[in-house]
Order: C-alpha cells, then sequence, then structure tokens
C-alpha cells in the first residue's frame, strides 16, 4: 500500500471518527446529567461543571462505538464506489500478513485510539469522575433538603435516621464558610441501637427526638471532608424508645448531637487511577472503606471492654466506680440495687425498689463536692473519641432526687458528660491490624466477616477495574477490525447502515464487559459457602472481546476466500 492511499483511508477514518465520538460523547454527557438533576438539584454553576468533567469520561467510553461506526462508514463506502475493488486490481491485498493490506489504516487507528482509550481510563477518567461527584455532594445542605422533600427521610449512616415534613436551605453565613444550614418542619429524630450476631445485625430504633423545627448545622473542614450534624431543636423532646421510671413523657432537648457521619462521597474504585489501584492491591488497609471498618469495630470492641471494666467494678464488693476526667471525679455507686446489667450500647444501673432511688451519682471538682444524686436508674454510655486516646461517657439519670442543702430535689431525668482517659490496654486496640478482624469462620461473629468480605470485594473490585479498563481499550482494536470488515462485506455506504450493522457487535461487547464488572463484585453476605464470582466475572470481561474477535477473524478469512 502506497503512502498517498494509507493517507487517503487513515484521514477519512480519523475524521469521521472524531465527528462520531464528539457528538456520542455529548450526547452521553447529557444523559448523565438526569440523575444528578432528578436526585441532587443542580444551580447553573454545578451543572456547567458537570458538563465539563463528564466530557472526557465519556469521550472514553464512546471510543469503541466511534471506532467501530468509523470503520465500518470508510470501508463501507469504499466498497460503495468501488474503490476496494480499484484496490485489488492494483495489486493491494485486502488481508495479509506478508503485505501491507486495505485493512492496515483501521489497524493503526485502532491501535492508536486503544492507547488513548487507556491513558484515560487509567488517569483521566478516574480523576474527573471523582470530579463529578463533588460536585454532586459538594452543597450537602441541598442534598439533603432534597431527601426530605422527596422521601420525607434521609439516613445518617446506620445509627440516625431524620424524619420531616418540609426542608428549607438557609443562605450561608459568610462569617462561617464551612457550615451548611437546612431548616426541618416537624422533624423526628430517630437513633438506633446497634445490633450483633444474635439478631442478624439488625439495628432496632433506641431514642426518638421530635420538635416543632430544627436547625441541621452541617460542618465540614476546609476540604469538605468529616461532616459533621447537629441539630438546634425548637421545642425539642426525647422519649426513649421503652418506658423508663419516671419518664411520663418526654425530656425537654433544645439540641441533638454533635454527630460525625461519613461522607456521601464514598470510595468506589472507579475514582482511582491506575497508580492507586496498584497500590490498594498490594496493601488492602491503605482503602479508606477498609481502614474505617476497623476503625469502628476496634471502637465497638473498646465500648464493649470500658463497660465490661465499669460493670465489674459496681458488681464488685465496693459497689462503686469512680470516673476521672481530669478535675472532676465522679463516683457511681450501687449499694442495694436491684440489677446491673448491659443493655445493647449502654450499662443500666435499675436501682427503684422498696428501698426507694438507690443508685447513687457524686460528683466533685477539685475536691469540692458539686453533685449528689439519687436515681431510680442510671444508663452508662461510653464510646471512643476521634483520636482513640479518651472515652467519652455519659451518665444519664431518671427519677432523680437531687441532694441540696435545703432538702431533696427531685427531678424526671438529669444528664453528665464529660471525658476519661482511656486505659492502656483498651489503647493498645488502635494498633490493630484489619486481617486481625477478619474470619472466614462460621462460628465467628458477624463483624469479623463483615471485615473479610470487605477485604475480598476490595481484590475483586480492584480486580475488575483494571480488567475492564484494559478491556474497554483493546475492545477499540477489535470494533475497528470488526468494522471495516463489515463495511467491505456488506457495501454499507450510508451513515444508517453502517450505524445498524456497527451497534449490534459494540453493545455485544461493552454489555459482556459491564456484566463481567457485576459479577466479580457479586459477593453474596454468606460468602463462605459460595464460590469467589471473580474468575467467572473476569471471563466474561474477556468474553465479548473474544467472541467479537472471532467474528473479525471469520469475516477476514471470508474475504480472504472472495
Amino acid at each position: 500500500m502506497s503512502r498517498t492511499l494509507f493517507r487517503y483511508i487513515f484521514w477519512d477514518l480519523l475524521r469521521i471518527f472524531m465527528m462520531t465520538n464528539g457528538a456520542l460523547s455529548g450526547i452521553m454527557s447529557f444523559a448523565g446529567l438526569l440523575r444528578p438533576l432528578t436526585q441532587n438539584g443542580l444551580d447553573a454553576g454545578q451543572v456547567g461543571r458537570l458538563l465539563t468533567y463528564f466530557t472526557p469520561s465519556m469521550m472514553a467510553y464512546s471510543f469503541p462505538i466511534a471506532a467501530l461506526f468509523s470503520a465500518t462508514v470508510v470501508y463501507g463506502r469504499l466498497n460503495a464506489d468501488s474503490e476496494l475493488l480499484a484496490c485489488r486490481a492494483g495489486g493491494i491485498p485486502t488481508f495479509s500478513f506478508t503485505r501491507f493490506s486495505l485493512v492496515l489504516p483501521a489497524l493503526v487507528l485502532g491501535i492508536v485510539v486503544g492507547m488513548i482509550s487507556l491513558a484515560f481510563l487509567c488517569y483521566i477518567v478516574p480523576a474527573f469522575t471523582l470530579k463529578v461527584e463533588k460536585v454532586m455532594f459538594s452543597n450537602v445542605a441541598q442534598f439533603v433538603a432534597n431527601k426530605i422533600e422527596r422521601n420525607h427521610q434521609i439516613k445518617f449512616g446506620t445509627s440516625t435516621t431524620v424524619f420531616a415534613q418540609r426542608a428549607e436551605v438557609i443562605p450561608p453565613d459568610p462569617a462561617e464558610p464551612f457550615v451548611q444550614r437546612v431548616v426541618l418542619e416537624g422533624p423526628t429524630i430517630i437513633t438506633y441501637d446497634k445490633g450483633d450476631h444474635t439478631n442478624g445485625g439488625v439495628r432496632v430504633p433506641d431514642e426518638f427526638w421530635m420538635a416543632n423545627k430544627a436547625t441541621l448545622h452541617i460542618r465540614t473542614d476546609a476540604n469538605g471532608d468529616n461532616p459533621e450534624m447537629t441539630a438546634a431543636l425548637d421545642g425539642g423532646m426525647k422519649f426513649p424508645r421503652r418506658a423508663i421510671a419516671g419518664w411520663e413523657g418526654g425530656v425537654t432537648q433544645t439540641q441533638f448531637g454533635p454527630m460525625p457521619f461519613g461522607s456521601f462521597l464514598k470510595e468506589d474504585t472507579k475514582f482511582m487511577d491506575i497508580t492507586r489501584l496498584k497500590e490498594l492491591e498490594a496493601d488492602k488497609s491503605k482503602s479508606k472503606k477498609i481502614s474505617d471498618l476497623k476503625r469502628q469495630f476496634v471502637e465497638d470492641d473498646q465500648e464493649d471492654l470500658y463497660l465490661k471494666l465499669v460493670e465489674d467494678g459496681l458488681k464488685s464488693p465496693q459497689r462503686q466506680y469512680v470516673f476521672r476526667a481530669g478535675a472532676d471525679v465522679y463516683y457511681v455507686s450501687c449499694s442495694g440495687v436491684e440489677r446491673v446489667e448491659r443493655k445493647g450500647v449502654r450499662l443500666v444501673i435499675e436501682g427503684q425498689n422498696s428501698a426507694g432511688r438507690t443508685a447513687r451519682v457524686a460528683q466533685e471538682r477539685n475536691g469540692v463536692p458539686v453533685l449528689d444524686a439519687s436515681a431510680g436508674e442510671v444508663r452508662i454510655r461510653a464510646r471512643a473519641d476521634a483520636t482513640g486516646e479518651n472515652m467519652n461517657v455519659t451518665l444519664e439519670l431518671t427519677n432523680v432526687a437531687l441532694h441540696e442543702q435545703e432538702g431533696d430535689v427531685p427531678r424526671a431525668a438529669i444528664s453528665q458528660a464529660f471525658s476519661v482517659p482511656m486505659p492502656v490496654p483498651l489503647r493498645a486496640l488502635n494498633k490493630a491490624t484489619p486481617q486481625a478482624y477478619a474470619s472466614a469462620n462460621p462460628d465467628a461473629p458477624d463483624t469479623r466477616h463483615r471485615m473479610m468480605r470487605e477485604i475480598i470485594v476490595l481484590r475483586n473490585d480492584i480486580a475488575s477495574e483494571m480488567h475492564t479498563r484494559a478491556a474497554f481499550a483493546f475492545s477499540c482494536l477489535v470494533l475497528t477490525i470488526v468494522g471495516c470488515t463489515l463495511g467491505m462485506m456488506f457495501k454499507s455506504g450510508n451513515f444508517l447502515s453502517a450505524f445498524a450493522l456497527s451497534f449490534v457487535p459494540a453493545m455485544f461487547c461493552i454489555l459482556f464487559i459491564i456484566a463481567g464488572q457485576r459479577t466479580c463484585g457479586n459477593i453474596p453476605t454468606k460468602f463462605w459457602l459460595a464460590t469467589d464470582p471473580l474468575r467467572l466475572g473476569l471471563t466474561l470481561v474477556w468474553s465479548g472481546n473474544a467472541m467479537v474477535g472471532a467474528l473479525g477473524l471469520g469475516l477476514m478469512w471470508r474475504l480472504q476466500r472472495q
């Protein structure tokens, strides 16, 4: 093949490819706006940024179809105009391993587009996909308000759900640039007790917070991460799920929180470039999701062990436990009480018997008595703080009698919150690795199964993402060869017939890639009883390319015979 003929065919292929890719990427970019527009609500500035960020991603995903379409159109036109016949008459073969052939321009286009596609998918697409998600969740207040308006509820993690009749976003205060506010009408906030392996991990309602109105203050750091929510309640009341002695109605509350919650922007392998994927493939513990899950398990263990320590003190002969919070010292005693037992995430002292309020809480500050109270029930909660060095403790007293100089003063309920240093053995748990919490033993707690399952899911996601990107890039070469053979055989010189011919193999190839990726991540809850789907998924990822490639080779063999 002469250079003139090569340039003639190649530049025609390139021109049609660029036109097709531009049109497809534009259409797909506008289609990609439908979900954020309908679910998140966007202003004009966000729409413009999303269109900018969508374009590189959609270009990469439209490369295979555009390459196939351009090859089908160009070679179909060459055949329809009898130019291929003239080339054959001049001694230029349709396909040959020993001499330049008519498919060489298509082969070069497929290789070039495949390499560009691989570079896009490995580095550019993940970065812009992450930018898209950040734009969608940059206005957390608007996202919360839209959820409330559509569903009348929104979940903050697995521990809290907020219900409301209406929601309205308040304009930001320039003095607090990292605080977003949402006003809720008729809100109800429900906190959930954490489940365990005895009830299948189901979380049951623990407490209810109700108010006429509430203002949600959502605070983030300078990077928009680590969100924390506080609700200022107007006419708020707090109710327990179960009736508690001394609580005939509710306890007046003016604030719920602060409560940290995970970012709505979750860690996903599709946001990671190939360097990050390789890093996680070598060390799964560097995954934010895995490390957060490990942190959750560590905090649960620290909470359980700390409450067990308090429980042992209250059941000891002294029947007392002392909390030392800096200058404050809290004495909790339960001499003569009916029962001390664990209930979910708290330790409960039921001190109401024939002798009256027998549970006792005293507070001293720098050696000076500050509080002396008896209660019918004391609930002790404990949770590790963000540093992992201290325990945040809350004492909730109900059916209370405050012992003051003027006499006993009855109260329905009071609450004391403070922070104490974490015991050294509990701090040592912070050094535990994710693998230490992973177990495939069916008799192990569900939390251990969760860690093992998340490690397997991450491994499969990394493998499927890497193979999927390579398969998409390779499909550009395969589909280009198939397109040129289809054009030569069926004389598809018009765009309509070219599209009809190219659409089927392109969709066939892409659907197999997507199906394989989904299969790799389909890990059942009881994973130890099922077969790992990774091998089947990767087989599906490459099956589309293999079948379409076999089709291309078959068509080439037929052309050779002609």
